[in-house]
Formats: structure tokens, sequence, C-alpha cells
């Protein structure tokens, strides 16, 4: 197994993010989290998992995630989070996650949901849906989460597949 930084796996190919936000966990630490779209296949074809994309696809990620950080900022204000929160804390099949872990999923639910309801038809029209995430939280208590290493941006273990959200 390699250690790469996500990252430079990214800046080596050329791949800007279309979002960039970052926010607080519960434990004090500060998470920045970038974001890049998917292109879909054709119609009636499941999402093709690629990260290239055509400049109208490009711009419009851009576009539908120009205001993530506002939108992060107002959305952990909202009783719809705290509720998200509670969900994530309860997750059926993850008795022990922290209170880290929680919020940081409940802030990527949230987000997504937000957006996904503000562009939906377009992304379907335009063909961009899903995404790839890195995230970077030192300090952030994920002890028994996927997160203590998958898409950490500053160590990422590659095993030789592919880099995934």
């Amino acid at each position: 197994m390699a250690v790469v930084e996500l990252r430079d796996f990214w800046s080596d190919r050329g791949i800007e993010p279309h979002a960039s936000y970052s926010f607080e966990l519960p434990s004090g630490a500060e998470c920045e989290v970038e974001l890049r779209m998917l292109s879909m296949g054709p119609p009636g074809v499941e999402n093709t998992g690629d990260y290239l994309m055509t400049d109208e696809q490009d711009a419009f990620a851009r576009e539908m995630y120009s205001d993530a950080q506002a939108r992060v900022d107002e959305l952990v204000e909202t009783d719809r989070f705290q509720e998200t929160l509670e969900m994530q804390r309860n997750f059926p099949g993850a008795p022990d996650t922290t209170e880290d872990d929680a919020y940081f999923h409940a802030v990527d639910t949230e987000l997504s949901l937000s957006v996904t309801a503000d562009y939906y038809d377009a992304m379907e029209e335009i063909r961009v849906g899903g995404y790839l995430m890195g995230h970077s939280c030192p300090g952030a208590d994920f002890e028994g989460s996927p997160l203590t290493e998958y898409n950490d941006m500053d160590a990422h273990e590659d095993t030789g597949g592919g880099v995934g959200g």
C-alpha cells in the first residue's frame, strides 16, 4: 500500500475542485472539503463515475456549488440539520459513531440535498450527478470511521485502485 496525497493526485491530473468549503467539528477540529462532480452517462445509463467533463458540464458544476460555503454556514443553524445530525448519531449498524463523524456526514448529506433540490432538473439535462469528495480534518475524532483513511486529502492509502468519494 502506498500513501498518496489526494491533493497531489488531483493536481497531477489537472482537475480542480468544483467546490471547497470548511466547517468546525464538535471536537473543535476544522474540516476542509473539496468536491469534484461527476459526469453521467447517456439518459437511462447509470452514473459512469467519470470526473472528466465537457466545458458546459464543468461550468454548470461550478455554478451549482458557487455558494457552497454560504450554504454550509446556513444549514448548520437549521432544525433540519439537527434532525439529520441526530439520524447520523443513531445510524443503524454504527453504534460507536463519534460526534465528529456524525457531524461530518450530516453536513455532507444536507449540502447534497440542498444543491440537488435546487438543480435536479438541470443536472439531468446537462448529465452531471454524484461527486468525489476529499477532506482534511486534522485533529478530528473519526475513530472507527472510514473517514480516518478514506479520502483524507493529506494521506490516502491507495492499493492501486481508483480514488473515489
